[in-house]
C-alpha cells in the first residue's frame, strides 16, 4: 500500500524515533513520492520536516472547510452598543490588574454607570484566575459589553458567571430543597423513592439526594447508604461511610468508643492526641492523615451528629474547635464550616457572649468561625479590637490578627461620611480612647485614621519587635478609609550605633536585620501608597476629571 497517507505515517514515525537513530524514510512510487525525493535541505531534521509539510499540504489541499459546531456570534450593531470608559481607565487597566482589590473596587464603581469594557480591554482581566475562583468577586461579569462576555464564555472560569448557565444550577437548588422537605416529613417514602431513582441520577443529582437525607438521617435511609458506599465517585463513598455512625447500630457503637481516645485534658488544657480508629469508616487518604479534611479524626468527628458528639465529649463547641484547630488548622476550619450553626447556638448560650476573649481562643479557626456572625455584631467587635489597639503602649500579637480577620469577614463598606465632615482635630488618640458606647457613622472614619498613624508609628519606630501583620492589617484600612485621605508620612528605621573594634558583632547583626525589616516595611508603604493613588485615579478618571 502506498500513497500520501502512506508517506506522511512514514515520516511521523521517523520524526519520532529520531534521524539520529533511523534514516530518511523511502517516499512512495506516486507523483507526491517523486516531489518528495526532489527536496533536499542541509540537515536530515530539516529535510524531513520539509517534506512532511508538503505531505500535510497535498492531504488537505481541495478540501472544504469541516462545518461549525456553534454558529457564529450575532452583536449588536455599532450604533447601539453600550458607552465605552473613559480614557484614562483604559490606560489604568494593565496596573489594576496586578491589584485585584482596587480592580474590583472600580469594576463596582463602573457597574451603575451604564459603561462597559471591550473584548479588547476585558481580555487581561479574563486572564486573571485564582486557582479556578473568581479574583475579582462577580464583578467582572456585569461590565462586560456582548462583545466581552462572548469572549468570556470560552473561558472555563468565566463561563460560570454567564446569566444564561444558572438554569441548570436553578434546578439543582430547587431539587435539593425538594429532597430535604420531602424527606423531613416522609423519610421512608423518600428513601425508597431514592433506591429507586439512583442509577439514573447524575453525579450533582446524586450528591444532592445524599446531602438531602443526611439532613434528617433515618433508619429507612441504610439502603441508601448501601448505594452511596459503592457509587464510583469517591466524595459520595467516603460521606456515605460518615453517615453510617449517624445510625445506630455496631459503627455507632465503634465510633462512639473510638473518639474520647482522641482527646485530653494536660494542665487544664483540652488537647489532640492520637487514638483508635474505626475501620468501618474506611480508609482516609494515607497522604492527608493528620493536616487536610479526610483523616481518621475527621471521619470520626463526622461520623456524629452535633448534639450526640458534645455530649460524649463533654464540651461545648468553641472548646471542641480550638482544640482541633491546635491540631491541625484544615480540619478545624472544615470543622468550623461544618457546624456553623452549632458555633452559634452555643455561643448565644455563653453567659460571656461574643467577646474579643472568644475570639481569641479559637486561633486556627478563627476566619471560618467569623464567616457566621452577622455583620453589625462584626462592625461592633471591630469597633472594640481597634479602640483596645489605640489604648495600648505594645501592640498586642494576638489582638492584631483578630482585628485583621474581622476586617476580612466584612462584606460590605464601613458606614463612612466623606472626609472633609470629619476632619481630624487636635488630640485624636486620646478622644478616640476614651470613646464609649455604640460606634456612631462619623467615628468610624476618625478610629481608622487613628489606627493606621499607630500602625505605621510601630511600623516606623519600634521595627525589631513586630514580625506581625502590620502591613495586611494597613492594606485592609486603606481599602475601607476614603480615597482622599492624605498619605502618611513614614520615618526611618533607629539603627544602632557604630560597634566599637574588637567588641562582639551581636549589634552588628542587629543591625542589618533592622535594615532589611526596615526595606520590606518600605516596600510595603510604598505599595499601599500606590494602592491609594490609584483608588483616586479611578474615581477622578470616572468623575471625567482625567
Amino acid at each position: 500500500m502506498s500513497g500520501p497517507d502512506t508517506d506522511l505515517a512514514r515520516l511521523s514515525a521517523a520524526a519520532r524515533r529520531g534521524t539520529s537513530r533511523i534514516g530518511l524514510p523511502e517516499a512512495s512510487p506516486t507523483p507526491l513520492g517523486e516531489a518528495l525525493k526532489r527536496i533536499e535541505r542541509d540537515a536530515p531534521e530539516a529535510t524531513l520536516l520539509a517534506r512532511a509539510a508538503l505531505s500535510g499540504l497535498y492531504l488537505q489541499a481541495g478540501r472544504t472547510p469541516g462545518t461549525p459546531t456553534s454558529p457564529a456570534p450575532r452583536f449588536v450593531q455599532a450604533g447601539l452598543s453600550t458607552p465605552a470608559i473613559p480614557a484614562a481607565l483604559d490606560r489604568l487597566l494593565p496596573t489594576l490588574a496586578e491589584r485585584p482589590e482596587v480592580l474590583r473596587e472600580a469594576l463596582t464603581l463602573l457597574q451603575p454607570s451604564g459603561m462597559r469594557l471591550n473584548a479588547v480591554q476585558a481580555r487581561p482581566l479574563l486572564m486573571l484566575n485564582d486557582q479556578g475562583g473568581d479574583p475579582l468577586h462577580g464583578t467582572l461579569w456585569p461590565v462586560l459589553n456582548e462583545h466581552a462576555r462572548w469572549l468570556a464564555r470560552l473561558h472555563p472560569v468565566w463561563k460560570r458567571q454567564d446569566p444564561e448557565t444558572l438554569p441548570a444550577s436553578v434546578q439543582l437548588a430547587r431539587l435539593r430543597r425538594e429532597l430535604v422537605e420531602a424527606h423531613a416529613t416522609t423519610p421512608e417514602q423518600t428513601a425508597t423513592d431514592l433506591v429507586a431513582r439512583w442509577p439514573a441520577l447524575k453525579a450533582d443529582e446524586r450528591r444532592v439526594a445524599l446531602n438531602a437525607a443526611a439532613s434528617s438521617l433515618h433508619p429507612a435511609d441504610w439502603l441508601l447508604l448501601r448505594l452511596a458506599m459503592n457509587d464510583k465517585l469517591s466524595d459520595l463513598r467516603r460521606r456515605a461511610l460518615i453517615l453510617q455512625g449517624h445510625l445506630p447500630g455496631e459503627v455507632q457503637e465503634a465510633v462512639r468508643a473510638a473518639l474520647p481516645s482522641w482527646f485530653r485534658r494536660e494542665k487544664g488544657k483540652l488537647r489532640v492526641v492520637k487514638g483508635m480508629y474505626v475501620e468501618a469508616l474506611g480508609q482516609p487518604d494515607l497522604m492527608n492523615r493528620q493536616d487536610h479534611g479526610d483523616s481518621e479524626l475527621s471521619r470520626l468527628l463526622g461520623a456524629l451528629d452535633s448534639s450526640e458528639l458534645l455530649l460524649l465529649l463533654g464540651l461545648n463547641m468553641p472548646e471542641l474547635l480550638y482544640a482541633v484547630g491546635m491540631y491541625s488548622e484544615h480540619l478545624g476550619s472544615s470543622l468550623a464550616r461544618m457546624r456553623g450553626q452549632q458555633i452559634l447556638e452555643d455561643w448565644a448560650q455563653a453567659r460571656s457572649g461574643l467577646t474579643l476573649e472568644t475570639l481569641l481562643s479559637l486561633n486556627g479557626v478563627l476566619e471560618s468561625t467569623l464567616a457566621f456572625w452577622p455583620q453589625r455584631r462584626l462592625q461592633t467587635m471591630l469597633w472594640e479590637a481597634a479602640t483596645r489597639l489605640l489604648g495600648q503602649s505594645e501592640l498586642d500579637g494576638p489582638l492584631l490578627r483578630i482585628t485583621l480577620s474581622l476586617f476580612a469577614a466584612l462584606e460590605d463598606p464601613l458606614p463612612l461620611v466623606p472626609e472633609a465632615q470629619v476632619t481630624p482635630k487636635k488630640g485624636l488618640l486620646a478622644r478616640v480612647v476614651s470613646a464609649l458606647g455604640r460606634p456612631q457613622v462619623q467615628d468610624w472614619p476618625i478610629l481608622l485614621n487613628a489606627l493606621a498613624e499607630r500602625l505605621l508609628l510601630a511600623l516606623s519606630r519600634e521595627i525589631s519587635s513586630y514580625p506581625l501583620p502590620l502591613s495586611p492589617l494597613l492594606a485592609a484600612l486603606t481599602i475601607h478609609l476614603d480615597s482622599a485621605r492624605p498619605d502618611p508620612t513614614f520615618q526611618e528605621a533607629r539603627l544602632s550605633e557604630t560597634v566599637p573594634h574588637g567588641t562582639t558583632s551581636q549589634q552588628e547583626e542587629q543591625n542589618a536585620r533592622a535594615i532589611v525589616l526596615y526595606s520590606q516595611q518600605v516596600s510595603a508603604h510604598a505599595s499601599l501608597t500606590r494602592t491609594l493613588a490609584l483608588r483616586r485615579q479611578v474615581r477622578a478618571a470616572l468623575a471625567g476629571e482625567v
